[in-house]
């Protein structure tokens, strides 16, 4: 639901869930089948990507948007297809594609080798959207994370249903 909630079920080859993503303007949550889970604010997502998140980041990072908005930002032109935005401590640079698609984002921190890296290879046309077919996740840090992300199906205001409960026997993952 858009500005409201977001719900992701992570599922491995074969169609399997292993992991289940819940996201809302306040707070965040994730658990794996498998046994731990976290139910917070968006520390554990900005430690994680290496950079300040907020709900309204991931949703359009995940609509293939800017990460930072880019009509109440003041972004400079840099190059033809190239925008950079200097945000507190942070630089952020946006590639655009052919059609004005962003094509990737690079978060950049100060005084730090933490970079953080957003690419969208493709997209595709939904019902009169033109959304991200896949999303490559790169954070750069200590330890080095990437996740790829690919939609397989993409429906607009389908029926959801928001079920959403962490497993009793989870273990708690501690910041």
């Amino acid at each position: 639901k858009k500005n409201k909630q977001i719900l992701i079920t992570v599922k491995a080859l074969f169609g399997l869930p292993v992991a289940k993503v819940y996201l809302t303007t306040e707070r965040a949550s994730f658990y794996e089948i498998r046994g731990s889970h976290y139910d917070g604010d968006f520390k554990f997502l900005s430690d994680f990507l290496c950079t300040n998140v907020t709900y309204e980041n991931i949703e359009n990072m995940l609509l293939g948007k800017a990460f930072y908005d880019l009509n109440t930002n003041d972004y400079t032109k840099t190059k033809n297809n190239e925008l950079e935005l200097k945000l507190n401590e942070f630089l952020m640079r946006i590639v655009l594609g052919s059609k004005n698609q962003i094509s990737s984002t690079e978060v950049i921190q100060d005084k730090s080798a933490d970079k953080l890296l957003i690419q969208y290879p493709s997209y595709q046309s939904s019902e009169n959207l033109y959304l991200p077919k896949e999303i490559k996740i790169h954070a750069m840090q200590k330890d080095d994370v990437q996740i790829s992300i690919d939609y397989k199906k993409v429906t607009v205001n389908p029926q959801i249903d928001f079920k959403y409960k962490i497993p009793t026997n989870s273990k708690a993952i501690k910041i």
